[in-house]
């Protein structure tokens, strides 16, 4: 919620100076113009005009009775409460009216918005229910009961933000009223307006708008849940992400059956890891189904997927990925697609991710079991290392990943693949995934032997700003005096962001502490 003072007081400004002049000639003190108001204004900010208008805009006195007020104050406020008066329930005028820090003036308003039946005045009805003088607070709550009719449903959704805070209240207890609301609105009368308001365009109404839904359908004695199925599967294909999470989670603790693997099965195709993992909790049971998963595209959740399936039995995790790398690889040769590129990358990072996971330990005698593995291990880093010349960007991504974790033995040969790819590679992402390798996969030691020269080389021959920032960052791992230089000829690029970054790591090289002994 935006706190800027000015940009809350531009608009309003003169609408509350001419209240105080008493003037009703301008459009905004004409009926209707609170809705009009309202329609580009979120709801969410009133609580932040009214904190402005309040404290920042004095309006006559602002505290003590008219008597102790001078003269002019007294005309002025006498000129207010006529005009108010005079202004149409629904003007936008009357409503700000309701922020007056006078609570005469905010009275009188409240009783004019009591008079308004469009639904344009709820938000303020529900923001005064709080209100500091108790006669004001009484009456914002009286009238917000009398709006507790399904009719009404779609206007108290239209103010969902300013609902949660009632329950939070401490100044009144509103927790009975904010409880009323919620049960209104969750009625089996007034699901057509939650499934309606599922569709607004405010993130706030739009999230408690299913949230509503969900609780009223789950009621219904329905065999299947087949309404609450309808609108997780909806909230499914939502942008929201928060709406998606909420949906897969719910779906795992109210559906049952066929309802669930139903919406399991959408949940479980969703772009986002966090929509996939909510999936993937509900089918721990499910051995099958868990095991599908192995080939996510996600690393973390292939690694979730192991963990909990290690727990039910002793599974050949690195067979599995080495199975399903060669009917990729089948399916690749009969034909390239982005699906057959897509599960080949997959196979390929799950069987570096398990390197190693099959080899026999000291209670293991069989010395024929122990040599059958070795060779599988090999053979695996020798397809990797063949891929690493698939003319796929991402297939060589995935090789040179493979590679690394293949074998602890074999960080020679996978140091001097990943130095060829790092200087030779044409795709730049195949470049930046060797560079990040080189530096942290193997603890930065097989850097040093590629040289700060031949990286700097790189950089030269290279034209992308992304690949050229790898190498700066690079830079970083040697010696001070060895990288400076490099970092200082980086500093006069033509890429402005490139000569930042690089100007930072020349300052923080020269901040440390240099001891001469």
């Amino acid at each position: 919620m935006t706190r800027d003072t000015a940009a809350l007081l531009r608009p309003v400004q003169d609408l509350i100076d001419a209240l105080y002049e008493g003037g009703n000639t301008r459009d905004e003190a004409q009926a209707d113009s609170l809705s009009r108001w309202l329609a580009i204004t979120p709801v969410r900010l009133l609580p932040a005009y009214e904190d402005v208008i309040r404290q920042h805009v004095r309006w006559g006195w602002q505290y003590g009775e008219p008597a102790s007020a001078g003269s002019s104050e007294r005309q002025a406020m006498q000129r207010a409460l006529a005009l108010l008066r005079q202004l149409a329930p629904s003007a936008l005028m009357t409503a700000l009216a309701s922020f007056h820090a006078s609570g005469y003036l905010r009275e009188a308003a409240l009783r004019r918005l009591r008079e308004c039946t469009d639904g344009s005045e709820v938000p303020f009805l529900i923001l005064r229910c709080n209100d500091w003088v108790r006669p004001i607070a009484e009456l914002a709550q009286q009238a917000v009961r009398e709006r507790l009719r399904p009719a009404y449903a779609m206007h108290l959704l239209h103010s969902y933000a300013l609902l949660p805070p009632l329950a939070l209240a401490r100044r009144n207890d509103l927790s009975i009223l904010h409880r009323d609301v919620c049960a209104l609105l969750r009625s089996p009368t007034c699901v057509p307006a939650l499934l309606a308001a599922c569709q607004d365009d405010d993130r706030a109404v739009r999230r408690g708008a299913y949230q509503l839904a969900a609780e009223a359908l789950a009621s219904v004695t329905d065999d299947d849940g087949a309404g609450l199925r309808r609108v997780l599967l909806q909230a499914l294909t939502s942008q929201d992400l928060w709406l998606r999470i909420w949906a897969a989670r719910l779906a795992r603790r109210r559906l049952y059956g066929s309802a669930l693997a139903s919406v399991l099965q959408t949940a479980g195709r969703d772009r986002s890891v966090p929509v996939r993992r909510e999936a993937l909790l509900a089918l721990i049971d499910d051995h099958p189904e868990l095991e599908k998963s192995l080939l996510d595209p996600c690393a973390s959740l292939r690694s979730m997927v192991r963990f909990y399936l290690r727990k039910k039995a002793t599974l050949p995790f690195a067979a599995f990925y080495r199975q399903a790398l060669d009917a990729a690889l089948a399916v690749d040769s009969q034909g390239p697609s982005s699906d057959s590129l897509r599960r080949v990358s997959i196979a390929l990072d799950g069987l570096g991710e398990t390197a190693g996971s099959e080899r026999v330990g000291p209670q293991d005698s069989s010395r024929s079991e122990a040599g059958r593995l070795q060779v599988a291990d090999s053979d695996d880093a020798a397809l990797a290392r063949t891929l690493l010349y698939d003319p796929r960007p991402r297939v060589r991504r995935s090789a040179l990943r493979a590679l690394v974790r293949m074998d602890s033995h074999a960080e020679r040969t996978a140091s001097r693949d990943l130095r060829e790819a790092a200087l030779r590679d044409p795709s730049p992402s195949v470049f930046r995934t060797a560079l990040t390798l080189l530096t942290s996969e193997l603890g930065g030691a097989v850097l040093f032997h590629v040289g700060a020269e031949a990286l700097w080389q790189c950089f030269d021959q290279r034209s992308e700003a992304s690949t050229r920032r790898a190498v700066v960052r690079a830079l970083e791992h040697f010696a001070r005096w060895t990288r400076l230089g490099y970092l200082l000829r980086a500093c006069a690029s033509d890429d402005d962001r490139l000569a930042k970054e690089a100007l930072s790591a020349c300052q923080r090289a020269l901040s440390a502490q240099i001891y001469t002994g």
